[in-house]
């Protein structure tokens, strides 16, 4: 059986989107990003942030600390895409195993999210070392990640999710990019 290793944030929800809303009510952006953000945005959004108050005396954070609340994922549902074809990869006999890396302490929310949404999966590996993690196939949203994983395990089929945030890491190799769970859907179907 072969197994997909799935990323969770970019790939089954849209958290960059969400991450930003929390900047935006939180911070002010810094001096150029006022009338419009950059296109592509950064993958690290704190780069469009002041997180000092204008004479740089009093600290107000650092915009991760979004990552820091143990319920965050509680109420988020996943993309639909995701959730109709997931459940389908599985029926054609696929592995499914999630695996996300946690900022804070919101494992256990995203772990609760992952099993209530995908209840089938065959396993869920919170790490920031995705490369030890044993897989045919890795569907990641990060550059980084990719990079690593296929450094380290060559033979692994990995897959970019989306382009639309720039990242400061360029790829190794030409990754197969896709948008939706459907051309995945379609790409695996075909390797069986």
């Amino acid at each position: 059986m072969k197994r997909i290793l799935i990323d969770c944030d970019g790939v089954l929800i849209d958290s960059g989107k969400l991450w930003l809303r929390y900047l935006m009510n939180h911070y002010q952006l810094k001096k150029g990003f006022f009338s419009c953000l950059p296109t592509p945005l950064p993958y690290n959004l704190t780069e469009l942030f002041l997180f000092a108050d204008e004479d740089n005396e009093r600290y107000l954070g650092d915009g991760f600390e979004y990552w820091n609340n143990f319920q965050l994922y509680d109420n988020i549902t996943p993309r639909e895409d995701a959730s109709e074809i997931i459940p389908k990869l599985k029926d054609l006999g696929y592995e499914i195993v999630f695996c996300s890396r946690v900022i804070g302490n919101h494992g256990m929310s995203k772990e609760k999210f992952l099993n209530k949404w995908f209840p089938n999966n065959d396993g869920i590996v919170l790490t920031k070392d995705k490369h030890l993690v044993k897989c045919d196939m890795f569907i990641d949203d990060s550059v980084a990640n990719l990079n690593n994983m296929y450094h380290n395990n060559p033979e692994v089929d990995c897959y970019k999710f989306r382009l639309d945030y720039k990242e400061p890491e360029e790829p190794i190799k030409n990754f197969k990019v896709v948008y939706n769970w459907y051309t995945i859907y379609d790409i695996l179907k075909e390797k069986l």
